[in-house]
């Protein structure tokens, strides 16, 4: 597989937020949003027992989670890697943009949507769907991130609105205060929706 980086730290964002995680974040993705705060073009392969062996390493303290994220994770996986982390002893998470079906298996699905929402229904009917994760802005490009109507998405547990962070090369680890105070305006005027903050940047984490 290629994988960019694997590493233990916290659940920032969602559901799940403050939760000990550890991350395989995999290289590859079939969407280009302009702010995307991550590199997932630098990789290295490793074999399925290597990741397993530093995911293992990395659980020593007993964390139990893993999550994979990316990039877009589900370009690479298969339903054998996910039988495979689970028969050793792993629930797994995943952070994906909604675009390719699910696998079995997973514990916790979270989807931030980069595709359209008729889209998004058509892939995901009948799949089970922990949350539903937005990201908001207010720069040129928010025209293609829209908030929709809860009732047109797919079923999910949750639905959040995470503000978008600086959108510049430089700044994608500060808080844009516009941003943020647009999901809590709308939260507000539409509880269905939840805030979620990305705590792991605000704190210095991965």
């Amino acid at each position: 597989m290629d994988v960019v980086e694997i590493f233990y730290s916290i659940q920032g964002e969602g559901g799940r937020a403050g939760s000990p995680t550890i991350f395989i974040r995999l290289a590859g993705c079939n969407q280009k949003c302009p702010f995307c705060d991550t590199d997932w073009r630098k990789f290295k392969k490793l074999s399925l027992g290597e990741i397993a062996d530093q995911v293992t390493f990395l659980s020593k303290n007993g964390c139990d989670w893993i999550c994979w994220t990316g990039g877009e994770p589900l370009l690479q996986l298969n339903q054998q890697i996910i039988d495979h982390f689970d028969q050793i002893g792993f629930k797994q998470a995943i952070e994906t943009n909604g675009s390719l079906p699910l696998l079995k298996g997973l514990d916790y699905v979270s989807i931030s949507p980069k595709i359209p929402v008729h889209q998004l229904l058509k892939i995901h009917v009948g799949s089970h769907i922990d949350e539903i994760r937005y990201a908001v802005g207010v720069e040129k490009w928010d025209e293609e991130l829209r908030i929709p109507d809860i009732d047109k998405l797919p079923s999910a547990e949750a639905y959040y609105l995470s503000p978008i962070f600086g959108g510049k090369e430089h700044e994608r680890l500060q808080l844009n205060e516009r941003n943020v105070r647009k999901v809590v305006n709308y939260v507000k005027e539409n509880p269905r929706w939840n805030l979620s903050i990305q705590i792991h940047k605000i704190l210095g984490f991965s």
